[in-house]
C-alpha cells in the first residue's frame, strides 16, 4: 500500500530526539533484521500481508552495485548481479509474490528499465517509447496492475499503468507526471507537475483541498485514503498529511521538524519519518497520535538499533523499515517490525 522510490538509498546518522511516550493503541514492535550483515547495506521498500518484504541491497559501490531482494519470512534472496545489466532495485510487492522495480541496463549512463519478477524470473515491462531509458515500476496490486513512470517521445517522465502486458499513459496531456501507488480497487495516485492527483479514466484529478499544492501522494489504502507530504510555501519544508473523505489533515509532528508519510495499512496505521538537521527518525501515526519507533521497540530485540525510515505497513501491523546499529551507524539494514501487543 505504499509506493517506493529510487531515492530511498539514504545514509542516515543518529541524533537524540525528544522522547515521545507510546500512545494508547500504539503497539510495541519486535525488530528482526531481514538481510545479510555481510552486505554493504540494504533498505526496505514494501511488504505484503504475509510479512514478505522487498527492497534493495548494496552489494557493490553505489546505485549500480545494488540487487533487488525479497524476504520470504525466513531469509532474503537477491536478484541482480553487481556491475552488470542485471543490477536492480525492488520497490513493490503484491500478495501473490509479484515484485516490481527497475533493472539497470547501462551502469555508465545510468539507464534503467521497468521490470517485474514472478517466480524468481524477471520480465521487462513495455515502455511508452522504445527509446525510453528511465522507466521504473513502483507498485503492484492484487489484480496484477502495475504503476510507475516511463518517458514519452519527448523524453519527459509520464505516469503509466501496465495491465495485461500493455502500457497506458495516465496523463498524456501533461508535461511531467508520476504514478506512485495503487490500491486493490485499482485507484492510482501520484502527481502532475508537482501537484498531488488521483488518476481516473478521464485523466488526473486533483485531490480535493490540495489543488495546486506541491507535494507527493505516496500511498493509498483500499478505502481510498491517501498519505504523503506537502510543501509549506513559506519555507519549502515538507510535512506529512492524510487525505480522507475528501479532506486533507496534517499528521502530528514535533515543532521544528519536517515529516513525510510513506506507507499505510487498511487499519489506520501510517508510517514514515520525521527529520531535523539532516537526521531521520522513523515514526508511526495511529488515531491521531505519533510515536517515534525507537521508543516503541521491544528492548530484547531493539537494543542498539536506530530506526531511520518506515516505508510500509501491512494489515497485521508489521512495518517495513530501514535501521542502523549504534556500533555501525553508517551502514543501513532492512528490518521488519512485528507488533507484540
Amino acid at each position: 500500500m505504499t509506493a517506493s522510490s529510487a531515492a530511498r538509498g539514504l545514509i542516515l546518522a543518529g541524533l537524540s530526539l525528544p522522547v515521545l511516550a507510546v500512545a494508547a493503541g500504539i503497539a510495541t514492535w519486535r525488530l528482526t533484521p531481514i538481510t545479510s550483515v555481510g552486505w554493504n547495506g540494504s533498505s526496505c521498500a514494501a511488504l505484503d500481508d504475509r510479512g514478505h518484504a522487498v527492497g534493495s541491497a548494496n552489494l557493490g559501490g553505489g546505485e549500480f552495485g545494488q540487487a533487488a531482494f525479497v524476504f520470504n519470512g525466513r531469509r532474503a534472496r537477491t536478484w541482480g548481479i553487481v556491475n552488470t545489466r542485471d543490477a536492480a532495485q525492488a520497490h513493490g510487492i503484491s500478495s501473490d509474490g509479484t515484485v516490481v522495480g527497475k533493472r539497470i541496463t547501462d551502469p555508465v549512463f545510468g539507464f534503467h528499465e521497468p521490470v517485474a519478477w514472478s517466480g524468481g524470473k524477471p520480465r521487462t515491462l513495455p515502455p511508452l517509447n522504445f527509446l525510453d531509458t528511465s522507466g521504473e515500476a513502483v507498485a503492484v496490486n492484487v489484480a496484477g496492475d502495475i504503476v510507475g513512470t516511463s518517458a514519452d517521445a519527448n523524453g519527459y517522465p509520464h505516469a503509466v499503468r501496465w495491465r495485461g502486458g500493455k502500457v497506458k499513459d495516465l496523463a498524456p496531456s501533461s508535461l511531467r507526471s508520476a504514478a506512485t501507488a495503487i490500491n486493490a480497487a485499482g485507484t492510482i495516485v501520484g502527481n502532475v507537475a508537482g501537484s498531488m492527483v488521483r488518476f481516473e479514466n478521464d485523466g488526473p484529478v486533483p485531490l480535493a483541498g490540495l489543488e495546486g499544492v506541491l507535494g507527493d501522494a505516496l500511498a493509498i489504502d483500499d478505502a481510498g485514503a491517501v498519505v504523503g507530504d506537502r510543501v509549506d510555501p513559506s519555507d519549502k519544508t515538507r510535512h506529512a498529511f492524510i487525505w480522507k473523505d475528501g479532506r486533507a489533515s496534517a499528521l502530528e509532528q514535533p515543532a521544528g521538524y519536517q515529516s513525510s508519510a510513506w506507507g499505510m495499512n487498511n487499519r489506520g496505521l501510517v508510517v514514515g519519518y520525521i527529520l531535523r538537521r539532516a537526521t531521520f527518525s522513523a515514526v508511526a501515526w495511529q488515531s491521531g497520535h505519533m510515536v517515534r519507533l525507537d521508543d516503541a521497540l521491544d528492548p530484547g530485540t531493539g537494543a542498539g538499533w536506530h530506526v531511520e525510515l518506515a516505508s510500509d505497513a501491512n494489515d497485521k501491523g508489521q512495518i517495513c523499515a530501514t535501521a542502523t546499529r549504534a556500533d555501525d551507524p553508517y551502514s543501513s539494514q532492512a528490518v521488519l517490525l512485528t507488533p507484540m501487543d
